[in-house]
């Protein structure tokens, strides 16, 4: 003799199993946006740091070349370009302020 299911009670089971699935999509969801926000900032920060951190080496670049050029030809406009980057631009200074803000900070050498 076959037990046999009523109609209701199969009804009733399959609504709380249909129920318990949306609430398990609804939490994946959030952690799926959650995680998602986590990453662009991250992704963000790291063009950030790899922007500023340019921005210093290419106005340390600038400032050696000036001054090598100065030294070589004794030019006034080389002199004039030095001293604007290290007064007006400050590219290095900026990049680093920017760093520090990101967090990147100094680490002392033992």
């Amino acid at each position: 003799m076959k037990r046999r299911m009523k109609q209701s009670t199969l009804l009733l089971l399959l609504n709380g199993i249909s129920i318990l699935a949306l609430l398990f999509m609804a939490f994946c969801l959030i952690c799926y946006s959650r995680i998602s926000g986590k990453i662009n900032t991250a992704s963000s920060n790291r063009f950030e740091l790899t922007y500023n951190a340019n921005r210093f080496m290419n106005g340390s670049a600038y400032l050696t070349n000036e001054v090598r050029a100065y030294a070589a030809t004794g030019k006034q406009e080389h002199y004039d370009n030095y001293w604007n980057e290290v007064n007006t631009l400050k590219n290095r200074d900026i990049g680093v302020e920017n760093m520090k803000i990101l967090g990147l900070t100094l680490r002392s050498r033992r």
